[in-house]
């Protein structure tokens, strides 16, 4: 599961700089800021580096692994040691009571609270297993895909991107916009397919459940703040309608857009404009090069339909502020 291959949960974000003039270059650097070999790995706490785009353990980073056409498809390797959390409470728990005891005290000063929380985790890391974990992500073209929801791991890569070779990204979440309005723009999406109406001349967009839902932030009179609703047919529910004459706000759903004979499903989370479990269209799924151009065409997709919507409220609010706008 993943960018090169299956389904993947992904996250889009947009480059603003990005210091190298080809891949190549960029490439050849991140080959020079690798992760730690698995060997020397055992002896630290805990690391993070590049790896392959193919092999998590390779950190030979080489255009045969890591290049594809114009796309770097790399890993953000994590190594740590597994420590139980029980004993490391326990043990801590044990510390700590013993230097209260020789300083003949009451309390654990702050300070000495983390010596010895630190102190601990160090010891058990001794003998922990290590444990191994795989951030793919991919660079093309000004955008990078992070194939994770997560939002440690969505900070790490664009952290390591910043600190190890100089690109700055920021997540494409309408950050001019606030969450209230994303999941209104999903909610837009629900009504135009109830209507049966074509929220663009091309594509057909078709929202099915699990859903998940909000009450509006300025609405505190709702019992009811959040709520889930599964089962057949629930876009069809009266549940749902009520919920929606309640002023209630989609913030999550499954979602199917159709263009021509081509179709893309996910998971769309309207509060961090993620996707989960994408499916991409068959013909696209076995080939790296189409599986990249499909994740941008669905991007850009999910792009217009925004303007659509943005263009429909400019038109019924007129000079009024706008919802998507940043508040001064």
């Amino acid at each position: 599961m993943g960018i090169f291959k299956g389904k993947t949960n992904l996250k889009v974000c947009k480059i603003d700089t990005n210091p190298f003039s080809g891949s190549e270059e960029l490439l050849a650097t991140a080959a020079m800021r690798t992760a730690p070999k698995l060997e020397l790995a055992v002896n630290l706490t805990e690391s993070a580096g590049f790896a392959s785009g193919k092999i998590l353990l390779s950190t030979d980073i080489n255009d045969e692994n890591s290049l594809f056409g114009d796309t770097i498809l790399l890993n953000i390797r994590r190594t740590g040691h597994l420590i139980d959390s029980g004993m490391l409470k326990a043990r801590i728990q044990r510390a700590e009571a013993e230097y209260m005891k020789q300083n003949n005290m009451d309390f654990v000063p702050r300070s000495m609270r983390k010596h010895i929380r630190e102190d601990e985790i160090e010891r058990l890391s001794m003998n922990a297993p290590l444990t191994v974990k795989g951030i793919e992500f991919a660079i093309t073209d000004d955008l990078v895909l992070i194939a994770s929801n997560s939002d440690n791991d969505i900070a790490l890569v664009i952290d390591t991107l910043v600190k190890e070779l100089g690109i700055i990204a920021h997540p494409v979440n309408r950050k001019s916009t606030g969450t209230e309005c994303r999941r209104q723009f999903l909610t837009w999406l629900y009504t135009e397919q109830k209507k049966e109406s074509d929220v663009t001349q091309d594509i057909g967009v078709f929202i099915d459940g699990p859903l998940e839902l909000i009450a509006k932030d300025d609405e505190d009179d709702v019992c009811c703040t959040k709520a889930k609703i599964e089962g057949e047919l629930v876009t069809k529910s009266e549940e749902l309608d009520q919920m929606l004459r309640e002023k209630k706000l989609l913030r999550k759903a499954k979602i199917s857009i159709v263009k021509s004979d081509r179709v893309w499903h996910f998971t769309f989370n309207a509060d961090t404009w993620s996707f989960g479990g994408l499916e991409l269209p068959e013909d696209d799924r076995d080939d790296f090069d189409k599986r990249i151009a499909s994740i941008g065409e669905l991007h850009s997709e999910l792009e217009n339909l925004f303007n659509n919507w943005k263009t429909e409220v400019e038109l019924a609010l007129g000079e009024q502020r706008l919802p998507f706008e940043e508040k001064e």
